[in-house]
């Protein structure tokens, strides 16, 4: 006999996929209630010069960082590695910019 799954457990996405059906029936409100802090009172100007990145292969890695370093962004809010990965590729494309000369 199946296991019976709870309503709202049957209502979560799967890993790595939005209950679009879910998402459409929240009110603005109860989303920018659950957003972090930082993203609260976002001025558009923000998005100015924003990229588009399409998901690319991740492979996973053992890193030594500093324990100050991985304090400092798990601090900051939740997913640390995530913004680890985005603060190294920005830095990463900052270096690789060809330099003008003056």
């Amino acid at each position: 006999m199946p296991i019976a799954i709870p309503p709202k457990l049957a209502e979560q996405p799967s890993r790595g996929r939005a209950n679009l059906k879910r998402l459409r029936r929240t009110a603005d409100a109860v989303i920018a209630e659950s957003s972090p802090p930082e993203l609260h009172n976002l001025s558009p100007a923000v998005w100015i010069g924003a990229e588009r990145v399409p998901p690319i292969e991740r492979r996973p890695l053992t890193l030594r960082l500093d324990a100050h370093v991985v304090a400092w962004f798990r601090a900051h809010g939740p997913r640390a590695e995530t913004r680890m990965q985005l603060t190294l590729r920005a830095y990463m494309k900052r270096i690789t910019r060809p330099r003008l000369i003056d």
